[in-house]
């Protein structure tokens, strides 16, 4: 969340300045202002509805963390393996989509269906995977529901793991074009050591 915290920096930085440069109020008391209206900042970037979404930052990123653990607590009763192991794997994708969208909440712009309607989904079918096995219920339409359950669960831990890759796609190819630019420039300074092994780690003898 770092533009967040950019933001309600400046804030507090202009709310210190102004009475401590502009008015001459001592230090100690402008310091208290800048750090409240830089608190004051980051609740409100915080709870600001995020755009193509019902709710804010905050609420969004609590409900996904409590769909999880619904998702973890469904797969706790759930006796096929199988279905354990695809649930585990949603699990952490989850987890670790929170946390991209906690250190850059601009990324949460691509993500409106898989935070409000993807998760959601995924807790419905668990629980009721783990109901139908709970209970027994060994008619033909929990049978069909079951197996098409296994398939719409294997299609989402791959789904999900793709999504998290293309959070971190440009950040690839960005960086990737700031290594060549690093190793062009490095190269036409003339530092680098024609004698080093990089796979060696060290100079050939």
């Amino acid at each position: 969340m770092k533009n967040k915290e950019i933001y309600s920096a400046l804030i507090g930085s202009g709310f210190f300045a102004l009475p401590y440069l502009a008015l001459s109020i001592p230090l100690a008391p402008s310091l208290l202002i800048g750090g409240a209206a830089f608190v004051a900042g980051e609740l409100v970037f915080t709870n600001k509805k995020i755009k193509g979404f019902s709710k804010s930052l905050n609420e969004i990123i609590n409900d996904a963390k409590n769909n999880n653990k619904k998702i973890s607590d469904a797969k706790k009763s759930i006796k096929n393996e199988t279905v354990k192991e695809y649930l585990n794997e949603i699990n952490i994708t989850i987890d670790q989509i929170i946390d991209v969208v906690k250190e850059n909440n601009n990324k949460i712009y691509k993500l409106d269906n898989f935070f409000e309607y993807y998760i959601p989904v995924t807790v419905k079918i668990a629980n009721k995977y783990k109901d139908i096995e709970l209970n027994k219920i060994e008619s033909k339409d929990s049978k069909e529901f079951l197996e098409d359950s296994r398939k719409m669960l294997y299609d989402a831990k791959n789904g999900y793991k793709k999504i998290l890759s293309s959070l971190y796609e440009k950040e690839f190819i960005d960086l990737d074009a700031e290594m060549k630019v690093f190793n062009s420039m490095i190269n036409s300074d003339g530092i680098i050591d024609e004698d080093f092994d990089i796979k060696e780690g060290g100079k050939n003898e």
